[in-house]
């Protein structure tokens, strides 16, 4: 928003609270402005953005967005747009997560590690566990005993569709094309074997589902939206987030000076969540979030550090 001639030059940004008409809108201004907050659209500038919007289109179904242009309304601006109001809620600006109190730590799984976590598993009558599946059940597992509170808990894990969708979509698609699927819900500490065979249960039943049509995560977030809420904070345990990028060539990336030596996800302020990568030799790497005092325990857990060394250079 610009000032007078004699003020700086712009301020902001500020919340959008009404729309009078097409070429006035209120503004939530700070009192010390001591003027009206109704202003014309040439006096709003172009680089103001007060929110975000997710999606401008309508809901066709339970799992599909219909691209119609029909959904929220924008304002352009110059070269940029400010959304309509709206009210509160969790997709208001998605861009911006619920920050929480807790600490990331990372870990290494090498490829001999991986192979004896393998092994183990498959000791106890489960046939070819796969990398990603020991990863995830060893550290839900050390997490969930590190928990301050005895709830049940539940891990969730995203899983990309486009393989599945009909006709099937190429890898290069864009777009969160994704769904989740949920573990049953546990009590206490269990065992590595039943942990990986409850995810390998779960994610064979999201396979076979028409995702198009039912698509647990689509049907989380309108749950979210609907009660103002965040996402899985409907459900009556403690729950895990795991995502695995291990599919994604992190390390093949050259922008023209050469491959990485290695790669990691940005900083995320969410509890109880993991991230699995690829490293250069075969392994994976684990980044982990937890609140301080969970973390205390999980990174001296005997069962993790067997397999898991953790990354000296955090």
């Amino acid at each position: 928003m610009r000032k007078g001639k004699l003020s700086p030059r712009g301020d902001g940004p500020f919340k959008v609270l009404e729309k009078i008409n097409d070429n006035a809108y209120k503004i939530d201004l700070p009192s010390e402005y001591n003027v009206h907050n109704v202003f014309n659209v040439s006096d709003v500038s172009s680089c103001v953005v007060v929110s975000y919007y997710p999606w401008a289109e309508r809901l066709k179904n339970n799992a599909t967005v219909e691209c119609n242009d029909n959904g929220a309304e924008f304002l352009e601006v110059q070269d940029s747009i400010i959304p309509s109001p709206s009210d509160y809620g969790p997709l208001v600006s998605p861009v911006s997560k619920i920050k929480q109190e807790c600490v990331e730590k990372t870990f290494d799984f090498s490829a001999s590690k991986l192979s004896a976590l393998q092994a183990l598993v498959e000791s106890e009558a489960i046939q070819y566990p796969t990398r990603n599946e020991v990863v995830n059940a060893l550290v839900y597992k050390c997490a969930a005993n590190a928990a301050s509170s005895a709830n049940p808990h539940q891990l969730v894990q995203y899983m990309n569709i486009r393989e599945s969708t009909s006709p099937p979509l190429p890898p290069t698609s864009i777009g969160n094309i994704l769904t989740v699927f949920s573990t049953p819900i546990h009590k206490g500490d269990l065992g590595l074997a039943k942990i990986v065979a409850d995810i390998r249960k779960s994610k064979n039943n999201c396979s076979t589902t028409r995702n198009n049509e039912h698509n647990e995560w689509v049907s989380e977030i309108l749950n979210a939206y609907s009660t103002g809420k965040g996402t899985f904070h409907q459900r009556d345990c403690d729950v895990y987030i795991s995502t695995s990028l291990c599919k994604y060539p992190f390390q093949e990336l050259d922008f023209g000076w050469g491959k990485p030596s290695r790669a990691r996800l940005g900083g995320h302020s969410i509890s109880k969540y993991f991230a699995l990568m690829n490293t250069h030799d075969g392994g994976i790497h684990v980044s982990v979030h937890l609140t301080e005092k969970e973390m205390s325990i999980f990174e001296n857990d005997k069962h993790l550090l067997q397999f898991a060394t953790p990354d000296q250079q955090q």
